[in-house]
């Protein structure tokens, strides 16, 4: 199950030092003296969405491996993943060109036959859900190995309102209850 974790840990570990930036504050409810250590955070892939901080801890110091970011997206407008959408097509979501009125629609023609296009077999099934039982709004999902269900890693992803924008945390570890709980950690108390 750890086997699992590792690579998504190791994803986290090389965007914080791909970012080379400072390390962020962490998180009062996760403190480096229970073996959380804090990441480099800065510049991310997508101009305007960096996390505010990002801290990871390792066995044994923790019962599992796990790492925790905030990120502080800009404004909410239909959602949390508005910001997200407006940062990465900042000129509109793309769309295909509507007719112009008055246009003759093309002839429609027999599609062409050809091949079925090969697919690779999914190495991963996946499995969303809504974050329960907080006063938080969010999902948990978890990804699992499609040779070895028994494979997993569960990322929580929890939002709130925080002016001037709205906070997004994402926690992710090999069980879903470790998750949720420094998910909830990182949030602090329900506003």
């Amino acid at each position: 199950m750890i086997c699992w974790l590792k690579p998504a840990i190791a994803l986290c570990l090389a965007f914080a030092l791909a970012s080379c930036g400072s390390y962020g504050a962490g998180f009062a409810a996760l403190p480096e003296t229970s073996g959380w250590e804090r990441l480099p955070v800065g510049r991310w892939l997508v101009e305007g969405i960096a996390p505010e901080t990002m801290v990871v801890c390792r066995r044994p110091a923790c019962a599992d491996d796990a790492m925790v970011a905030s990120f502080l997206l800009p404004d909410r407008l239909e959602g949390g993943a508005d910001a997200l959408r407006k940062a990465i097509f900042p000129n509109g979501f793309p769309r295909r060109a509507a007719p112009q009125a008055g246009a003759v629609p093309a002839a429609k023609t027999p599609p062409a036959k050809t091949p079925p296009a090969k697919t690779a077999a999914a190495k991963s099934r996946d499995e969303v859900k809504a974050l329960d039982g907080t006063p938080f709004t969010g999902l948990v999902v978890t990804m699992r190995a499609t040779a070895d269900p028994n494979r997993h890693v569960v990322a929580v992803i929890a939002e709130r309102p925080r002016p001037p924008g709205m906070e997004v945390v994402v926690s992710i570890a090999a069980r879903e209850a470790t998750a949720r709980t420094n998910a909830l950690k990182a949030l602090g108390p329900a506003p």
